[in-house]
């Protein structure tokens, strides 16, 4: 008899979850007070480009797309400094290191849970398409695609928020 509480997930969705978490926890650190600061799975059932158009038709409809572009890891690193690490109140100098390596690292283990003897880490390795929006509460995020063999993670970092309530 099977156990009907079984849930199957991909093996990915397991770091994905914690990535996710763990930009929760950091936009809490940040004063974040919505949501906006998130990684989130999304199978490649159409491809990756139908993921990014019915995100820009999605935002479209309350917000306003500003930009969309290729960024690689340098660019992703210079965003995580800017929106994440510069905002973050001062720390021994150790913390700040070890925070970056974790939030790194997150994208290594899902390149390894993706592929074990594939690419190392994918957000290193490769360009990954970016959006720059400003949502229907009038706060701007950027969201990076890191393309994986079938799904997609989506991290979404808020650059301006305001006073919006918490969600």
């Amino acid at each position: 008899m099977a156990d009907s509480k079984i849930v199957e997930i991909h093996w990915a969705q397991i770091p994905v979850i914690e990535l996710d978490g763990f930009l929760n926890a950091s936009r809490c650190i940040l004063g974040c007070p919505g949501r906006l600061f998130n990684a989130q799975f999304e199978q490649k059932t159409n491809g990756m480009e139908c993921i990014i158009q019915q995100d820009i038709e999605s935002i479209s409809k309350n917000g306003k797309l500003l930009e969309r572009t290729e960024i690689d890891y340098q660019g992703v690193r210079q965003l995580f400094i800017d929106l994440i690490y510069k905002k973050i109140p001062p720390r021994d100098g150790g913390s700040l290191e070890n925070f970056d390596w974790v939030l790194i690292e997150y994208y290594g283990l899902i390149s390894t849970a993706d592929q074990e003897n594939g690419p190392w880490n994918r957000l290193l390795n490769q360009t990954h398409a970016l959006i720059r929006f400003v949502d229907e509460n009038q706060c701007e995020s950027v969201m990076f695609y890191v393309e994986y063999s079938d799904f997609v993670v989506i991290t979404q970092l808020g650059v301006e928020w305001g006073d919006v309530s918490e969600n």
